[in-house]
Order: structure tokens, then C-alpha cells, then sequence
């Protein structure tokens, strides 16, 4: 469990040496300081297997940097990988809060994030896909069945012969 842990954290800041800094870049000394504290917190709950006292000093950091990727969220156009560490980001807050630090608010501002980031990936999915379905539909649409042809002339002649009589 501690090897998965300290895997998580590699790759939480992992991700902030890559593409992710710009979008965060005035606060990422705060992320790097949140993301190592939760690490050590749930670490040593589970090593311990007792409650540690959390401070409102670190809850009123980790809550400002889900404050910044919300804010994030709404108010730049980020890449995927921005978005996968927001929703690994949240989901380790989550974690920590469900553990140690047991405040509804913190628990909702970390799902919020979460599906968030996650219906915005979906939302792109289905843009891409739809986008596919019309360029299919487009290419269908030059051509037309023969039997189609056949079946608009029978049916004029028809209209025709209707009239004449």
C-alpha cells in the first residue's frame, strides 16, 4: 500500500514538471506542498492505523488549490493531462479527507472537481465522435441508391398518370 502511495505522489508531481506548470504556475510550490503533506499524512494513518490531527493550515491549502482548479476549469482551455491530474489530484484529496480530516465541504469540493473534469472529457468525446458521424454522413449523402433513382421516377409517372386521369 505504501509502494502505491509513494507511486501516486511520483506521479502527481511528475505531472506538474510536464505541461501542467503553466496552468498552474503561481501556485505550484502550493501544490507540490499539498501533494507531499497528504502523502505523509496517509502514510503515517496507515502505518499507525490512528487519526493524526490535520491543521487548519494545511485544510485551508488544499482547499485553495481546489478553489485554482476549479477556477481553472471555468476560466482557461486546458490539455488532457491537465485533466487527468485534476481528477488524480481531487481523487487523492478525497482519499486524504475521507480518512483524516472527515469535512463535508472539503469531500464535496474534491468530487465536484473530480466529475468536472471528467464530464468535460466525455463532452469532448462525444464532439469528436459526432463531428466523425458527419463527416460519414456528408460522404453518404453524395450518392444516392439506384434503386432510390428508380423509385423517384416510378413514383413522378404515377403522379403523372393521376393527373391525366
Amino acid at each position: 500500500m505504501k509502494k502505491l502511495i509513494e507511486q501516486k505522489k511520483n506521479d502527481l508531481l511528475s505531472y506538474l514538471n510536464r505541461e501542467i506548470l503553466p496552468f498552474i504556475e503561481p501556485e505550484e510550490n502550493l501544490f507540490r506542498e499539498c501533494i507531499v503533506f497528504i502523502i505523509e499524512d496517509s502514510l503515517l494513518f496507515i502505518s499507525s492505523e490512528k487519526t493524526t490531527e490535520i491543521s487548519q493550515e494545511k485544510i485551508q491549502k488544499v482547499t485553495e488549490t481546489l478553489l485554482k482548479l476549479e477556477s481553472i476549469f471555468f476560466n482557461k482551455e486546458f490539455i488532457e493531462d491537465f485533466s487527468v491530474f485534476s481528477q488524480e489530484y481531487s481523487l487523492l484529496v478525497y482519499n486524504w479527507n475521507d480518512n483524516l480530516v472527515k469535512l463535508k465541504n472539503l469531500e464535496n469540493q474534491a468530487t465536484i472537481i473530480t466529475r468536472l473534469y471528467s464530464m468535460r472529457m466525455t463532452m469532448e468525446q462525444l464532439i469528436i465522435m459526432g463531428r466523425k458521424l458527419l463527416q460519414i454522413n456528408n460522404y453518404q449523402n453524395q450518392y444516392t441508391i439506384p434503386t432510390i433513382e428508380l423509385s423517384k421516377n416510378y413514383l413522378a409517372t404515377l403522379i403523372e398518370g393521376n393527373k391525366n386521369e
